[in-house]
């Protein structure tokens, strides 16, 4: 059985293709920042979080990177959860970026930047995505 040709879900664009490896990218750096926070108490001042202990804060964001790089795979696939549970994932990113923003003030703008960046991609193309 051969299916129809869509034109329009058949035609990929860059922008997705971009938004996706910023995804990877971000994931990437959220794993490196929870091992860093996870095993090196040195790196962070405890003190200064919002809530939690650094190893639990660590933890977060290592789990978040881990699901961030499943998120961004799926969203170079093109699925459609992929690209919702990407809006979210994205939003929740920039939201504890945002309580982490008193430690690194710019890594965090840099960083809720590509979410917020992530986020309109993801929006604005959806007739890129696969149901």
């Amino acid at each position: 059985m051969s299916e129809i040709a869509d034109p329009v879900r058949d035609r990929r664009s860059g922008i997705v293709t971009f938004a996706a490896a910023l995804f990877l990218l971000v994931g990437a750096f959220n794993i490196a920042d929870g091992m860093i926070a996870m095993f090196d108490s040195t790196w962070f001042e405890d003190a200064d979080l919002l809530f939690a202990d650094l190893g639990a804060w660590g933890a977060t964001m290592f789990i978040m990177g881990v699901v961030q790089l499943g998120v961004g795979w799926a969203v170079l696939r093109r699925y459609r959860a992929g690209q919702i549970f990407g809006m979210v994932i994205a939003g929740l990113n920039a939201f504890a970026h945002l309580l982490f923003i008193r430690h690194f003030p710019v890594w965090s703008v840099i960083i809720m930047t590509m979410d917020v960046l992530i986020i309109y991609v993801l929006a604005v193309h959806d007739t890129e995505f696969y149901d």
